[in-house]
């Protein structure tokens, strides 16, 4: 039986099948480019070879990048400086009146 570099079985009977998947495992999990033609080359030498399958669609979903959005045009009128925010004085000052009104009620 044909095993991985890990000494796993592989379900092939072609040694070129083998190598070739263990080329495409080699490069996915480096994060190389070519692993996806390494696995198309093991399922053309033995079609019958699930984890060739398997990993075919693994390697292009981790080297696929989604696009990013474009970004978005500024709005007229706005600027990128910050809102002021409200000094510590204003918030306890607003605090105490809405104690008061909890007492009067």
């Amino acid at each position: 039986m044909i095993c991985d570099r890990y000494g796993l079985p592989l379900t092939t009977d072609s040694d070129r099948a083998a190598a070739y998947y263990v080329d495409g495992v080699d490069r996915m999990l480096a994060a190389l480019h070519g692993a996806d033609a390494a696995f198309e080359a093991a399922i053309a030498e033995d079609p019958d070879f699930a984890l060739a399958h398997l990993a075919a669609p693994a390697s292009i979903s981790s080297t696929w990048k989604a696009p990013r959005p474009a970004p978005r045009p500024a709005m007229r009128g706005s600027s990128r400086r910050p809102r002021p925010r409200a000094s510590a004085s204003t918030s306890r000052s607003s605090h105490r009146r809405s104690r008061a009104r909890a007492r009067r009620r």
